[in-house]
């Protein structure tokens, strides 16, 4: 009996213990716990970013502009945040119809919504519990939450982040007021498709300013951002819509439109603008510069960093490069499907501060991102040879010494090989000025300048104007056999264009942060790297080129200079020409290096794309002239002989001279003689009739005669009658003075 009465007795003693250590362990936590969650609190808030409304910086686009400020390109990589607005610039309605969905009692709670907390616990049980394992159907994250994780953690689930996250929230809600919370939040989330920010989103998909968006297109957006590619009209309008419906419900039930206008928006039609695949103006030029600022800056800076690149593009100049490649003649004979290797270059660059104003890397981006105008390196052919005429001319050959173009070898001492250089046209023009052999591009009288001034001295001018490739030391080089880049190649001819001065090409003007800040200006050094004298002397010779030689079809109704060039069996074709507000390269070729055939050099191929743009680029600039510097003489001399003017010249130019190196003396290949006709000097009758002028000029390998005699009465002109009195197969008829001498001892002629 005792046992059972004291049975019960044990056991209350034992739950009273069991009461009494409970009691105890909840007065700990009651008294410890706020400490530990504090402590736990600070912990996770030390590890936190500082945040503040001046120190938040979205991730932003950067942006291009052309050298009018003309923005011209976005360069992103997986987001696309280009504009950021402000919170007057969202419609009521669009911040409402964000609220409904994401977040209704937003502006009732600091950060965390407890209410919606547990009931979140309470679902994601409950689907557990049915499906048998572990489910999550809701999520309790509030507007606030979403900003902290998108704007400054990672989106990784781990409970670490999610603690950091609660925590950050509560931080935002102290620093930032609701609105200024939803400006960053609208600025911050992806809205599908890479687009981040509410300005993007807005233009991808209604292509209209944000402040214009209706309630319709409001709640679509809002819609979105629960599962962007999911509820994207894109991918399923039907979709999209039974989500747009959910949202506009939501706003009805929480009173933020009323019964018509629910029922209207649901109903309205949804004008998307349709997906577009963004395509680059000026690709080639902006491929170029995002190469530029991943070098300098990185990826990081360029795709995130809110840059803003104003570059020395001119976007209508741009557009009449493109616009000339796209109208060639050959591009048109030789359709890309069915000539995919043939490709074209244009670059164009003001000479005056190296600006780059057009570029034109190739024929067709989409297909070939490969730039032909920095990253190609071909052969020049001929556009080269003006830095070797501009070597002579800078040590003292001047441009009316003569050169044989003749048949020639040379050997090379060292290894025996033989070089015999030859013409465009196969032919041999014999005695010709420096000027003519330029304008005609003969190639013998390039190597034989070369030969005279040496290699050495050549590839020296050559890098001062520009040159960065190694150059061959070889004979060829004069006729422009070693590789080099297009831009290269423009440079030097700035220099000739610039009065001597070398400015370096760019395409970056500076470079601006997100606050304003100039993080990088271009200022290029400019140095004079031949004279003023030895340029204008080369623009001048070039602008022969133009009147008389093989620029002929690329010639302008203004002043303007330049220079064709085609390699070995017709693979590159050239022009390189300018005026003086601009310098524009040309080249048309095939990528795999096979010829371009049917004789198609440069001045046939790339003249005319040179004509084109020039012609339409120019429109609005003005006629300028080349102008002239101090300690340069302008002489009118005959063409055969390189010495001054007679009247009796029957071919004269004017030809600039570096002063010093001037002809002084006058023409005596062309000269006035008398001739005694009454058979006293060994002719039967004057051989000329009334006439008593004979001019000479050379005519190939051989030498002509020119009278205003008549033809006599058998029908021999003067010429022949002269010809006649001299043995035709004396080797001293190829001599002009020589001839000159016999002929006036013939004549008996003082």
């Amino acid at each position: 009996m005792s046992e059972d009465t004291s049975r019960p007795s044990c056991l209350w003693r034992m739950f009273g213990c069991l009461f009494k250590m409970g009691l105890i362990v909840a007065l700990f936590f009651m008294i410890v716990g706020p400490a530990v969650l504090f402590g736990l609190f600070k912990s996770i808030e030390e590890q936190l970013p500082r945040i503040s409304y001046d120190s938040y910086r979205p991730d932003l686009a950067t942006k291009i502009y052309d050298c009018r400020d003309r923005l011209i390109a976005e360069l992103h990589a997986e987001e696309k945040r280009s504009t950021l607005v402000n919170f007057k610039q969202l419609p009521r309605h669009l911040v409402n119809a964000l609220v409904s969905i994401e977040d209704e009692r937003f502006f009732n709670h600091y950060g965390l919504d407890f209410k919606r907390i547990l009931g979140a616990i309470y679902a994601d049980v409950v689907a557990s519990v049915k499906a048998g394992k572990l489910r999550k159907v809701q999520g309790a994250s509030t507007i606030t939450q979403q900003l902290a994780r998108n704007a400054f953690l990672t989106l990784k689930k781990t409970w670490t982040r999610k603690l950091k996250e609660m925590v950050l929230a509560i931080q935002i809600e102290r620093k930032f007021t609701k609105e200024e919370i939803i400006e960053l939040y609208f600025n911050e989330i992806l809205y599908g498709y890479g687009v981040y920010g509410i300005h993007g989103a807005a233009r991808f998909y209604f292509d209209k300013d944000v402040s214009e968006l209706n309630i319709a297109e409001s709640s679509m957006i809002a819609g979105l951002i629960k599962s962007p590619e999911y509820y994207s009209p894109y991918r399923s309008s039907n979709i999209s819509k039974q989500r747009q419906s959910v949202v506009l419900r939501k706003m009805f039930e929480l009173g933020y439109i009323d019964k018509a206008t629910y029922d209207a928006e649901k109903v309205r039609p949804l004008v998307l603008r349709g997906r577009r695949k963004e395509k680059w103006k000026a690709p080639y030029f902006i491929a170029h510069i995002r190469k530029i600022l991943l070098e300098n800056y990185g990826g990081k800076m360029l795709y995130t960093g809110g840059l803003k690149v104003y570059t020395t593009l001119d976007m209508d100049m741009q557009t009449c490069a493109e616009e000339a490649i796209e109208a060639s003649t050959i591009l048109k004979q030789r359709p890309q499907d069915k000539f995919p290797s043939l490709n074209c270059a244009l670059l164009a660059v003001d000479p005056r501060n190296g600006h780059i104003r057009a570029m034109v890397g190739g024929r067709d981006f989409e297909k070939s991102k490969f730039n032909r105008t920095v990253q190609a390196k071909r052969q020049p052919g001929s556009s080269f040879k003006p830095i070797v005429y501009a070597t002579a001319m800078d040590y003292g050959i001047p441009p009316n010494r003569i050169l044989n173009d003749e048949e020639v070898e040379f050997v090379n001492k060292r290894t025996g090989q033989i070089y015999k250089p030859q013409n465009y046209t196969k032919k041999f023009y014999g005695p010709v000025l420096l000027r003519t052999a330029l304008e005609h591009s003969y190639n013998v009288v390039a190597v034989k300048l070369l030969t005279q001034i040496g290699i050495e001295r050549v590839i020296s001018y050559a890098k001062k104007l520009g040159v960065q490739s190694p150059l061959g030391r070889n004979l060829s080089l004069a006729l422009g056999t070693s590789e080099m880049t297009m831009q290269e190649l423009v440079d030097c001819y700035c220099v000739f264009a610039n009065q001597g001065i070398r400015i370096p090409s760019y395409a970056i003007r500076r470079i601006v942060d997100p606050n304003g800040n100039i993080i990088f200006e271009n200022n290029p050094p400019e140095r004079e790297v031949i004279s003023p004298q030895t340029a204008f002397v080369m623009t001048d010779m070039m602008t022969g080129v133009m009147k008389r030689g093989t620029g002929r079809s690329a010639r302008l109704s203004r002043p303007c200079a330049g220079k064709t060039g085609t390699t070995s069996d017709y693979r590159d074709a050239w022009f390189v020409g300018y005026v003086p507000q601009l310098v524009t390269s040309v080249y048309v070729g095939n990528d795999d290096f096979t010829p371009l055939g049917g004789k198609l050099a440069g001045g046939v191929v790339s003249g005319p794309i040179w004509k084109h743009f020039m012609t339409n680029a120019l429109k609005a600039e003005p006629e300028l002239d080349f102008q002239k510097p101090r300690n340069v003489a302008l002489r009118e001399i005959c063409e055969d002989s390189g010495l001054l003017a007679t009247k009796y010249c029957k071919s004269r130019i004017e030809q600039a001279f570096i002063e010093g190196t001037e002809p002084v003396i006058s023409c005596n290949l062309h000269e006035l003689i008398e001739v005694f006709g009454d058979g006293e000097q060994g002719f039967d009758s004057a051989p000329f009739g009334d006439s008593d002028i004979v001019l000479f000029k050379p005519d190939g390998d051989t030498e002509r005669v020119y009278t205003d005699a008549p033809v006599n009465e058998d029908n021999s002109s003067a010429e022949e009658r002269l010809r006649n009195l001299f043995d035709e197969e004396d080797p001293d008829v190829i001599n002009r003075r020589k001839i000159i001498e016999r002929l006036r001892r013939k004549v008996g002629s003082d």
